[in-house]
Order: structure tokens, then C-alpha cells, then sequence
């Protein structure tokens, strides 16, 4: 009795003691309380597992198949990717050497891009040849680095393909050793492929993949993870060099600044984050360093890149977009869901937009699916709508982002025509409802 009447008093003491010393740290630096706790968190050790190649992320998106008959094909497959088990045969060329044959001529451009047999994987966006590089183990490392748009894949040649610069309708033959075709010709018979008619040409200047017959997919509701708020006040701004993190709120926006000049903003309400860093390292002037630097950039914001890929990158503003993909197709969102942007302010700062969100698991909505127009029948639409024909540079099958009601990790992905009209990517069940302005 004596014992436990002073060992419980001395075990209530050292509980307080402890708690005051937590307490005190807490209010001292509560954003690196924040890191302690987010390390304990799945979401954490997640988000490292799912961190994609250099390669996977300026991967082709797209895929379209030539027939012997000349007749072409989108391929869409709910099952595997098609574009990736194409990427899975294109390994380990011998005797690589490439040249150029034809340049300034759209119809012998046109003449590869069309050609009979084969597979063409086309990029959202050009890249320069470091990156073709990474899909092929290594084999084009002595190539010159030039500007690729597409790749053309034939089934029935062993050795040679063409890489395509949609620039000045520059065509490339790249030629290697004989291999095997027999994995490229068992895709074609893979379950669950669907084959879409379709065609390749030119739209006022910018070549597209047009969509000749209808065709229906699935909406989704897809499980999102969501990362804390703390995780990237932990990773971004709170090291060795940053103190004193100071904290605003804004409406529904929290902004977080160190004095290393860098800002986080976190708009809560929205679950985007910004993040400006006006201290940054220069990657290099050339796109392979851009590109590099971005990828590493992004991989050290723990941003999670499955499904990541590269979607475009505009030269004037130096702004770089990545998109969620789904099935194959890109996911847009009013509000910037299913993107990350980066944008060079100056050769000193870089600032970042991205959300909080991320899609993981997909739920196939039963029975909900969309049936969508072919591609001239939506220009044709838009143009008796009154918009211009000439300001309609591409379109994209694509899925719009929004809001699920049902439950706070969920949101809904519904396919939808996506157009780059007057130089911005638009719904175009958006476009049909708003007034034409000019």
C-alpha cells in the first residue's frame, strides 16, 4: 500500500512533465510537429511508392494503328495500355543510326504518319529526343536530340521506324538491327481492345487524331487520396535554413511564407495548392533541362505521378502542364484538378499548381456511360453555334473532373469532347451552353 501511494503520484508527475515538453514543441514549431505526424501517415509512404520514371512521365499518350488497308484506328482498351504495351517491345535496339528524310513536305510527312502496318504513338506534346531515349533502355543515347511528336512502330518491318517532328514536317528513319515483331502483332489481339475509326490530319495548322465513328464510355467515381495540408508545409518549407514559418488566412485560402522566400498557399475549400519559390536552382535553357529539372522538381514536392503524364508545354510563358490520365485520355477540371502546372518566372523562381487530390481507385458507375460525337461532327456543331472554325486548333477526348456529393474522397470523371479554342483548352459541353464571344 505504502508503494503504491508514491508510485502513482511520481507516474501522474512525469505524464504531465511529458505533455508539457510535447505542448511547448508544438507551439514552438507547429509545422514541424506536423512533419512528425505525417510521417506516421500511410498517405506518406504511399505517395514515395508511387513516384513513376522519368520515362513514364514524357511517355506518348496516345496510340493509333494502320491497318494493311490503309484504314486507321484509335486504340482504346479498358484492360492494359496500349500505348505501354508498345513501349514494352520497343527495347534494346542494336546498330542504332537514324536520318533524315524529308523535311518542309506535309505530304510525305503525311506518307509515314499514314503508313500501312503499323503503330503510331503520338505525344501531347513535343519532346526532345533524351526523352524518346528513356522509353528504349538507352538505344538512342548517340542520336541527336532533336524534337519528337510521334513515333511510327511498323508490325511487318524488323528493322527500321520513324520519329516525327511536326515542325517543318520533319521525318526521321531510325534504323537497327533485326528483331523480333511478335509481341507488337499479339497487341492487336489482346482482350478488351477496342479499335476506333479514325483518321490523322491537319486542323488549321496543328495535326490531330479526328475520331470518324461515335463512340461510348464509362463515367467513373473514382477514390481520392488526399494529402494534409501539413505534409507539404513539412516537406516544402520547413528545413534546416527555414524558422520562423508565418501563417495568414484569406477566406478560404491559408497562406504559409519562410524566409526563404517561398510561399505556400492553400486554398481549402478547393483542396489547390500554389507554391512559389523565388530562390529556385536553374535547370538550363533547353527543353532536356526544363524537362529534367521539372521531373525532379516534381518528384521533390512528393507529388504521387501514377498516371502522370506530360500534356503540354508553351514556350512564351515557359509553363509546363501535366495531367492525370484515365483509360488512356486526359482529366480536366474547371478549377485545376487532375493537372499540375509549373511555370519559369525568371531564371530565379518557379511556382507550382496542384491539388491536394489525386485519383486512385476507380468505381465504374453501372449503366453510366457517355456516347460521344465523332470529331468533325463537334467542329461542325460549334461552327453552326456561331465559334470559328479557325480558332479551333485541337481537340481531345477527355475526362471532366467534378465534385461527387455522395462522400468527401470521391469525385466523378465524365467523358467529354475537350477543344483548344482562342488558345484555351474548353468543354465542349461548356462551349454549347455559353454565348460566342469574339
Amino acid at each position: 500500500m505504502k508503494l503504491r501511494k508514491y508510485v502513482i503520484p511520481v507516474l501522474l508527475t512525469i505524464a504531465v512533465i511529458i505533455s508539457l515538453v510535447l505542448s511547448v514543441g508544438m507551439w514552438l514549431n507547429p509545422a514541424r510537429y506536423g512533419s512528425s505526424r505525417q510521417n506516421s501517415n500511410p498517405n506518406t509512404a504511399k505517395n514515395e511508392e508511387v513516384n513513376k520514371s522519368l520515362g513514364y512521365v514524357y511517355s506518348p499518350t496516345q496510340a493509333l494503328y494502320t491497318d494493311e488497308n490503309g484504314s486507321q484506328h484509335l486504340m482504346v482498351n479498358q484492360s492494359v495500355n496500349t500505348v505501354s504495351e508498345v513501349k514494352k517491345q520497343m527495347k534494346n535496339y542494336k546498330q542504332v543510326r537514324m536520318s533524315q528524310m524529308s523535311r518542309d513536305s506535309e505530304e510525305k510527312y503525311l506518307t509515314i504518319a499514314n503508313r500501312k502496318n503499323s503503330f503510331m504513338l503520338n505525344y501531347s506534346a513535343a519532346v526532345p529526343m533524351k526523352m524518346v531515349n528513356e522509353i528504349v533502355n538507352d538505344s538512342f543515347n548517340r542520336l541527336d536530340n532533336i524534337m519528337v511528336n510521334r513515333i511510327v512502330v511498323p508490325i511487318n518491318d524488323k528493322r527500321h521506324l520513324y520519329l516525327l517532328t511536326d515542325k517543318n514536317w520533319q521525318v526521321y528513319k531510325v534504323t537497327v538491327a533485326a528483331h523480333s515483331l511478335a509481341g507488337l502483332k499479339k497487341i492487336l489481339t489482346t482482350g478488351g481492345s477496342e479499335q476506333i475509326a479514325a483518321h490523322f490530319g491537319d486542323l488549321n495548322g496543328v495535326m490531330n487524331t479526328f475520331v470518324d465513328a461515335k463512340m461510348t464510355l464509362q463515367s467513373y467515381r473514382y477514390l481520392v487520396n488526399t494529402q494534409t495540408k501539413d505534409y507539404y508545409v513539412s516537406r516544402l518549407l520547413n528545413d534546416d535554413n527555414s524558422q520562423n514559418i508565418r501563417v495568414k488566412k484569406q477566406g478560404d485560402r491559408t497562406i504559409y511564407t519562410d524566409q526563404n522566400d517561398r510561399t505556400l498557399t492553400i486554398d481549402n475549400k478547393q483542396r489547390m495548392v500554389n507554391y512559389d519559390d523565388y530562390q529556385a536552382t536553374a535547370s538550363g535553357s533547353d527543353l532536356s533541362s526544363v524537362l529534367t529539372g521539372a521531373y525532379e522538381d516534381l518528384t521533390g514536392l512528393g507529388l504521387s505521378l501514377d498516371n502522370v503524364r506530360m500534356f503540354g508545354y508553351t514556350t512564351k510563358n515557359q509553363t509546363l502542364t501535366y495531367r492525370y490520365f484515365v483509360e488512356g485520355f486526359p482529366v480536366f477540371a474547371t478549377q485545376g484538378q487532375g493537372a499540375i502546372m509549373m511555370k519559369n518566372i525568371n531564371s530565379s523562381s518557379v511556382s507550382y499548381r496542384f491539388s491536394l487530390n489525386s485519383p486512385q481507385v476507380p468505381i465504374p458507375n453501372s449503366g453510366d456511360s457517355v456516347e460521344l460525337k465523332t470529331t468533325q461532327e463537334v467542329i461542325d456543331s460549334l461552327v453552326n453555334l456561331g465559334y470559328k472554325k479557325n480558332k479551333i486548333k485541337q481537340l481531345h477526348i477527355g475526362y471532366t473532373w467534378s465534385k461527387d456529393d455522395s462522400a468527401d474522397n470521391l469525385v466523378r470523371l465524365t467523358p467529354d469532347w475537350y477543344v483548344f479554342y482562342d488558345q484555351k483548352w474548353q468543354s465542349y459541353q461548356d462551349l454549347i451552353k455559353t454565348p460566342v464571344s469574339y
